[in-house]
C-alpha cells in the first residue's frame, strides 16, 4: 500500500490516517491515476465520440430542452472533441467527455469512463451534511469519519468552515457548478453530496492532492490537511455490490433476453454506486453521530436495503405514527417489492404514515408506481412516456421480419412498436417533437389490489430524490394522496427512462452505425421522457421535478439525532387529519353468506359484489355492519366504498377468486 500523507499534515493526522487506511485495503494517492496504464487507442476514442453523437442527436429525448434552457450545443462540442480525440491521452479525453455530458445537467444521460477510472473511488476520510440553525444560517457538519480515524479534535459533529481558505458554502457552490443536477436545488445538493466521495467512472478527478479544512470544534477552531485518496474497487464483496447497481451495464454477450423489467429502469446509477462505496468506507467501528434507532423485530424488513419501517411517537403524546423509509425502487421482482411494502403497511399504526424517499436514486418504474394503489381510494394512472420522432427511433419501432433478428431483439422492438409505433409515425409525419405517450407500468398492475392503508399519509422528499423517486413523488401528488414535505423546494427532476448503449447494440444488429464501445467505456441515454397526470397533466418531470407543498430545512438535530425535527414536522402536517379505517370480509354461516364491514371515521359504506351494487349502509357509529349476499351470486369480488358526507374517502377490495390449480 502506498502511503497517502498530505504535505504539512500534523502528526496526529498522519497517525490517524495510517490506522484508518490500514483497515481499508488498497488505497493510493489520487495523483497516481495519471500514471495508470492507458487502455484506449486513438481510434477507440474517435469511436466513442461517434457513438455519443448518435445517441445525443437521434435518441436523447431532452435535447431541445437542454439547448434552450442552458444555451449549450453538446453535439457540436462532441464534433470538436472528435477532431482532437486521436491525439489526447486517456485522462484528458475522459475529462472532456464527462464535461460535455455534465453540461446536459441530466444524470440519466451519461458517459462512464472505462477502467482504471471506473474501478476507483476518490475520497476524503469523512462525510459532510448541511443543516440550518435557529437563525436560518446553513452550517456544514461532519457526520462520519473513517473507521479507526481517531483524531483528537476532528470528529463527527464538528463544523467545517473553510475549504482551501474559501468559505465552505462558496467551495460547495463551485463544486455544484460542475455537477449535473437537473435544477438549482438538485445541483446544490449534489455539490455537497460529492464533496468527499467521488466515483471516478462518472466524476472529474479532483484537482488537488489534498485539502486544507478549517473547522470549529467544542474547544475552538483548527485546521487539518487531509489527502484525496483512491480506493480500488477490487474487494469481491464491494465489487459485487457495485455491479448490482450498474443497472444496465451487465454483460449481455450470451444473447439471453434481459429480465422483463430491464427497460423499465429510471435511476441515478452514479448515486447508487457512491452510496454503496460510502457504506463500505464508513461502516463498522467508525466514529459517528449517535446511532440511529433499529426497528423492533416485528417490523424487520425482508428487503432492508430497499425499505425499512418504524413507529414514531406522537410529539403531543397521542397514538404513534408509522414511518417507512424507501431507499430505492431497484428490485427485479416487482411482485415481491409490492408485497413487502403492503406487509409493512399492515404492521404500522393506523393513526397516520410518514413515507420518506429522500436520497432515493430510483430503480424500476413498476415498483415505484405499483405501490401507490395501497395508499389511496383513487384509481392510479401511470405516467405516460414519449419518444422523439427521430429517424433512428422510427427504425427501432419498425423492425425487419423476426427471422432476421435475434429473438430477444425482435421481442423488444415489437413491444416498442405495439405501444409507441403509431405515435412515432404520427410525430414523423406531422413534425411533432414527441410521439404520443404510453405507460411503462400497466394500468391493471397499478390497480390490481387497491387501497390497504386508510390513515393520512405525508411524503418526504429532497433534491436528491431522483428518477423513479421523482415518478413516485409525482404519482403521490397527482393523485392527491397527501402533502409533500421537502427538505428542498423540489425533487431532483429526473424525468426519463434510461437506455444503455449496450442495449442498442443488442436490439439493432440491422443498424451498422451502432457499434460496441471499446475498452469498457459505457454510455447511457434518456430515451423516453415522462409527463405528469391529474391536475399537472402534460407537465414534464425533467428539471422541474416535483415541488414540495411544505418546506423543512434540515436542522442539527436532524443530522445528529436521526431526523428528529423532520419527523416531527412531517407528523404535524397530518396530525389534524382524521384516522380512517375500513375492513371487509365475506363470512359464511348457517344463514348463508354475508359481507361484514368494520369502518372508522366514515358515515356510509356502499357494498358491491362482482361489480353489482348490493347495499348502502350507515356506519356512523363505527361498529360492524353487514348484509347478506344472494345465493345465486358467485361472489368472486367484493368492493366496499366508504364515504364521509357523500364524498368517497376509502375503498377496500377483496378478490375471492380461487387461485389457479397447478
Amino acid at each position: 500500500m502506498t502511503t497517502v500523507t498530505p504535505v504539512g499534515a500534523d502528526p496526529a493526522t498522519i497517525e490517524a490516517l495510517g490506522k484508518a487506511f490500514g483497515k481499508l485495503g488498497k488505497v493510493r494517492p489520487v495523483g497516481e491515476l495519471a500514471s495508470m496504464r492507458q487502455k484506449l487507442t486513438g481510434a477507440d476514442r474517435v469511436l466513442i465520440v461517434d457513438q455519443a453523437l448518435i445517441i445525443i442527436e437521434q435518441l436523447y429525448t431532452h435535447l431541445h430542452m437542454k439547448r434552450v434552457r442552458h444555451a449549450i450545443d453538446p453535439a457540436q462540442a462532441l464534433r470538436v472533441l472528435r477532431d482532437q480525440a486521436a491525439g489526447l491521452g486517456d485522462l484528458r479525453f475522459h475529462s472532456e467527455m464527462l464535461r460535455i455530458f455534465k453540461s446536459l445537467r441530466d444524470i440519466h444521460t451519461a458517459y462512464t469512463a472505462p477502467p482504471p477510472f471506473a474501478e476507483q473511488t476518490a475520497f476524503l476520510p469523512f462525510l459532510l451534511e448541511p443543516c440550518t440553525d435557529a437563525h436560518g444560517t446553513t452550517r456544514y457538519l461532519v457526520t462520519r469519519v473513517l473507521a479507526h480515524f481517531d483524531h483528537p479534535t476532528f470528529r463527527p459533529g464538528v463544523e467545517i468552515t473553510h475549504w482551501h481558505g474559501a468559505p465552505i458554502a462558496r467551495a460547495i457552490a463551485i463544486n455544484a457548478a460542475r455537477e449535473e443536477g437537473s435544477n438549482p436545488e438538485s445541483q446544490a445538493a449534489l455539490g455537497c453530496l460529492f464533496m468527499t466521495v467521488r466515483w471516478l467512472g462518472a466524476c472529474l478527478v479532483p484537482d488537488e492532492d489534498w485539502v486544507i479544512l478549517g473547522y470549529r470544534h467544542p474547544s475552538g477552531e483548527a485546521e487539518i490537511r487531509l489527502p484525496w485518496s483512491m480506493l480500488e474497487l477490487n474487494d469481491p464483496g464491494l465489487r459485487f455490490a457495485i455491479q448490482t447497481v450498474w443497472l444496465f451495464e451487465k454483460d449481455t454477450s450470451d444473447g439471453e433476453p434481459q429480465p422483463p423489467h430491464s427497460l423499465n429502469h429510471a435511476t441515478n446509477i452514479r448515486t447508487q454506486v457512491e452510496q454503496v462505496t460510502r457504506r463500505h468506507l464508513f461502516a463498522g467501528e467508525q466514529k459517528k453521530a449517535p446511532a440511529r434507532r433499529r426497528a423492533p423485530d416485528d417490523l424487520a424488513s425482508h428487503l432492508p436495503d430497499l425499505m425499512t419501517a418504524e413507529r414514531l411517537a406522537d410529539p403531543k403524546g397521542g397514538e404513534p405514527y408509522g414511518y417507512l423509509r424507501l431507499r430505492a425502487f431497484e428490485h427485479d421482482d416487482v411482485a415481491e417489492f409490492k408485497d413487502e411494502f403492503r406487509r409493512l403497511l399492515g404492521l404500522l399504526p393506523r393513526r397516520g404514515l410518514v413515507i420518506d424517499i429522500r436520497g432515493n436514486p430510483g430503480g424500476i418504474v413498476d415498483c415505484a408506481e405499483g405501490i401507490l394503489q395501497f395508499l389511496t381510494h383513487r384509481r392510479i394512472t401511470p405516467l405516460p412516456f414519449q419518444f422523439l420522432g427521430s429517424e433512428l427511433i422510427a427504425r427501432i419501432s419498425h423492425p425487419p421480419p423476426m427471422n432476421e433478428l435475434p429473438f430477444g431483439a425482435a421481442l423488444e422492438r415489437l413491444t416498442i412498436r405495439s405501444q409507441w409505433g403509431s405515435g412515432i409515425q404520427v410525430a414523423r409525419e406531422t413534425g411533432a417533437s414527441y410521439s404520443g405517450g404510453a405507460a411503462l407500468t400497466s394500468a391493471m398492475e397499478a390497480n390490481e389490489i387497491g387501497q390497504t392503508y386508510f390513515g393520512p399519509v405525508v411524503l418526504v422528499v429532497d433534491a436528491v430524490t431522483y428518477s423513479a423517486g421523482d415518478i413516485f413523488a409525482a404519482g403521490f401528488q397527482d393523485h392527491a394522496i397527501g402533502p409533500v414535505l421537502g427538505t428542498n423546494g423540489q425533487t431532483g427532476g429526473g424525468g426519463a427512462n434510461v437506455w444503455p448503449h449496450d442495449f442498442l447494440v443488442r436490439i439493432l444488429p440491422d443498424v451498422p452505425e451502432i457499434k460496441p464501445l471499446p475498452g469498457g467505456a459505457k454510455l447511457r441515454v434518456a430515451a423516453r421522457r415522462c409527463v405528469r397526470t391529474g391536475s399537472f397533466e402534460g407537465l414534464p418531470i425533467e428539471e422541474l421535478g416535483v415541488r414540495a407543498d411544505e418546506l423543512h430545512r434540515i436542522t442539527e438535530a436532524d443530522v445528529l439525532e436521526d431526523n428528529r425535527d423532520l419527523k416531527a414536522a412531517a407528523i404535524a402536517l397530518i396530525a389534524d387529519q382524521p384516522a380512517r379505517w375500513l375492513e371487509a370480509e365475506l363470512v359464511t354461516d348457517k344463514n348463508g353468506r354475508a359481507v361484514r364491514v368494520t369502518a372508522t371515521g366514515l358515515d356510509r359504506v356502499d357494498i358491491y359484489v362482482d361489480d353489482r351494487p348490493l347495499a348502502s349502509l350507515d356506519v356512523e357509529g363505527g361498529g360492524p355492519a353487514g348484509t347478506a349476499v344472494p345465493k345465486a351470486w358467485p361472489a368472486e369480488r367484493v368492493e366496499v366504498r366508504g364515504f364521509v358526507q357523500n364524498e368517497l374517502k376509502a375503498r377496500r377490495r377483496l378478490d375471492l377468486t380461487p387461485p389457479p390449480t397447478s
